[in-house]
This record gives structure tokens, sequence and C-alpha cells, in this order.
């Protein structure tokens, strides 16, 4: 059985070659900035969804589905828009449970993408 939670590197793989003024890697600053401000945005999620702000639940899964699609992180976006389209429609206990869904897609794409990201 395909582990549900495997990066479709596809998405980014284009990314890995492109260089930046300073000659880093495109790729390597994008995984840097995710590890400084994802883990931040999803605790956010997670007390957002915990103290039921609905609103702030769906605001924070949005601007995280940018980032699991960008890495290719396919059942993290999923969980996170089911996620949104429950908290917009004011399904509380319906969000909980994707916000359930997404918490290990979530851990594993962090884990996923340290294996790819620079040592330094």
């Amino acid at each position: 059985m395909e582990d549900p939670y495997i990066l479709d590197t596809s998405f980014f793989n284009d990314l890995r070659g492109v260089k930046r003024s300073d000659n880093s890697s495109m790729f390597d600053e994008m995984i840097r900035i995710f590890f400084r401000d994802g883990p931040k945005s999803f605790q956010a999620l997670a007390e957002a969804i915990e103290i039921g702000d609905l609103r702030t639940t769906a605001d924070r899964a949005h601007a995280l589905r940018g980032s699991a699609r960008l890495f290719g992180a396919t059942a993290f976006s999923k969980a996170l828009e089911q996620l949104e389209s429950r908290a917009n429609r004011g399904l509380v206990e319906a969000a909980r449970k994707s916000f359930e869904e997404a918490e290990p897609a979530f851990n594993s794409m962090l884990e996923q993408l340290r294996k790819l990201s620079p040592t330094d």
C-alpha cells in the first residue's frame, strides 16, 4: 500500500535547480522559510480550532494549504481544504475531525522536508 503522505516531488523538482542572486538554492530557502513559519502557523491553526474560532481556522488552513501544495504534500493539502470548507460552513466538530486528519499529514511533511533541507 502506498504511503498517502509521500510528497509529490514533481511539484518542486524544477525549483531545486533555481538559484538566487547569491547563488544559493531557491528551493532550500523556501524550505528554511517554511521551517521558520510553518510550525507557528500550524500551532495557530491548532489553537483556533481548539477554541472554536472558525474564521481564524479557515484563514490559517487556507494559508497553510499554499505551502502544502508547493511542497507536493497532497494529503495535507486535501485535509486543509476540507478543514477550511468545514470551518467556513460553521461545522465545528467536523472541522475538528479534519484537523485530526491534517495533523499526521503535517508531521509527515515536516519529516520529509527535513530530509531534503540543507544542513547549514
